[in-house]
C-alpha cells in the first residue's frame, strides 16, 4: 500500500471516527467549506496531496502524529 493510500484511508476513517462531515474538516483546515471537493478527492485516492495538505488535514483532525507513527 502507498502512502497515498494509507494516508487516503487513514483521513477516512479518523474522520468518520470523530464523526465529522467533509464541510467540518475543509472548515478547520481551510476556514471556509470550499475545498470539500478536493478532501473528497483525496480520500478517494483521486488527488494527490502536499506535506502542507497532510499537515492541515491531520491538524484539523487533531492527529499528526498519530499517522506517522502508524505508517
Amino acid at each position: 500500500m502507498t502512502l497515498q493510500s494509507q494516508f487516503a484511508k487513514y483521513i477516512r476513517d479518523r474522520r468518520l471516527e470523530l464523526k465529522m462531515t467533509l464541510d467540518e474538516v475543509s472548515i478547520l483546515a481551510y476556514g471556509d467549506n470550499t475545498r470539500k471537493s478536493m478532501l473528497s478527492n483525496i480520500e478517494n485516492e483521486k488527488r494527490t496531496v502536499t506535506i502542507e495538505t497532510m499537515e492541515k488535514i491531520l491538524t484539523a483532525l487533531n492527529s499528526r502524529c498519530e499517522f506517522i507513527q502508524n505508517k
